[in-house]
């Protein structure tokens, strides 16, 4: 939940460093244009696959799913650092594109499973995105303290392998009740 937090961070803090970084001679304006385009492309995109995200969770396991989304954030942050050094702009369309993807899914799905796992509580929604606000204040705080790109996308890289395998260990309530059962009936 807080990776995704940071990961709101990083397209208000980096993301857009990364693109101005391959068009160095374009004007402010065009910069500004362009950065506008990239950012609109990635939001397309995660709001198409946040749909497909969840109608995949409904046919596979929900935790196969996330596992799968949030791996590809390292797809994402090794695109951030290709077009970083190659300073491709049209690197940056993809980059973009493969953010979108990595949000869309790991954002809907850290939602879903709190549902599920809390019944539809109202209340989970709320803890998720408090934890998920946090993570957004606590990357303004790294974009701050960094101002290297390629240092901050190590720093991510770090909270994602962390969160990737805390992911690991997740087990829905009907998966902890089943085992449940299991251990009394022994």
């Amino acid at each position: 939940m807080m990776f995704a937090g940071l990961v709101t961070a990083t397209f208000g803090g980096f993301q857009y460093k990364i693109v101005e970084n391959t068009i160095p001679s374009y004007s402010d304006q065009e910069k500004a244009s362009i950065v506008a385009l990239v950012l609109m492309i990635q939001g397309i995109t995660t709001i198409f696959l946040s749909y497909t995200s969840g109608k995949l969770a409904d046919i596979f396991k929900l935790k196969h799913v996330l596992l799968f989304f949030l791996s590809c954030f390292f797809l994402a942050i090794g695109m951030s650092f290709l077009t970083f050094e190659k300073d491709s702009l049209h690197l940056a369309y993809i980059m973009a594109v493969v953010w979108g993807v990595s949000f869309s899914g790991a954002n809907t799905l850290t939602g879903v499973a709190m549902m599920k796992d809390f019944d539809g509580l109202v209340e989970a929604y709320a803890v998720q995105q408090l934890i998920s606000n946090m993570g957004t204040i606590i990357g303004n705080i790294l974009i701050i303290w960094i101002s290297t790109i390629p240092t901050f996308l190590f720093v991510i890289l770090g909270f994602l392998v962390f969160s990737e395998t805390v992911t690991c260990f997740y087990k829905s309530k009907e998966v902890l009740e089943e085992e449940k059962e299991q251990f009394f009936r022994a």
